[in-house]
């Protein structure tokens, strides 16, 4: 365009052109260097304008960043507390379910309280199980234990079976304690173990319990064949007698 005004100058000079075609040539080059010098400065601003953008982006995603690796942290502590009390509360629920390595019978329960804590190995009942041996615990007075020893035959009599119509049960004295021991009233004793023989005597069954009551005599000595025929008719008697 100057170049153009140029040109148009040296033929204005000359008389061939009119000097208003120069004039409006001169508007039309102030108009766009005008234009120009607005042009490159609102190209300034844009990039001015695209340089912040760009640095706030850049701070945007390092502030975004920042906070989501905190939020990050916060949940996954979070997670690690939930995770403990999990197995904490898992192992409280396994804790309230007593489980028994085997089936048996529930005969004596050593706590009763709702709620109640039990120490570490404190027993919590007594099981006996199914399909052992039967076992008389017995209280040996300690005038008699001289006279007591393991292989000994014993007769047992339940007290839930009439004797005059049951009989007794066989067994065999598995189990003397070396040392005596007291009951809650005081009075010395001997433990023993009778091992029972199969339930069952004289072709009749016996429905024997945990916890059931009964009276066991130990054979300590020899018989006669005369003590041995007397035997059941003295023991009928003397349970006769004691009967109400």
């Amino acid at each position: 365009m100057k170049k153009e005004r140029d040109l148009l100058k040296a033929v204005v000079e000359s008389g061939a052109v009119a000097e208003v075609e120069l004039l409006k040539l001169n508007r039309d080059v102030i108009r766009i260097e005008g234009d120009l010098s607005s042009a490159i400065v609102t190209a300034q601003k844009q990039q001015a304008a695209y340089s912040e953008a760009i640095a706030d982006h850049r701070g945007i995603a390092l502030d975004f960043r920042t906070k989501a690796q905190g939020q990050l942290n916060e949940i996954s502590a979070t997670l690690a507390q939930l995770n403990e009390s999990r197995q904490a509360i898992a192992d409280q629920l396994r804790r309230t379910e007593v489980a028994a390595p085997l089936d048996g019978t529930v005969k004596e329960v050593f706590v009763r309280t709702i709620g109640g804590v039990v120490r570490p190995g404190e027993p919590i009942m007594e099981l006996v199980p199914e399909n052992s041996a039967l076992i008389i615990e017995a209280k040996i007075a300690p005038k008699d234990i001289a006279f007591i020893s393991v292989g000994l035959e014993a007769m047992v009599k339940f007290s839930s079976y009439d004797f005059v119509i049951y009989g007794g049960q066989k067994g065999t004295v598995t189990y003397v304690s070396a040392d005596a021991l007291q009951t809650e009233d005081g009075v010395a004793y001997y433990r023993a173990h009778i091992e029972l023989s199969e339930p069952e005597e004289n072709g009749r069954t016996f429905s024997v319990i945990p916890g059931m009551q009964a009276a066991v005599d130990i054979l300590t000595g020899e018989k006669t064949v005369l003590q041995y025929w007397l035997k059941p008719i003295l023991r009928a008697k003397e349970n006769s007698m004691r009967e109400r």
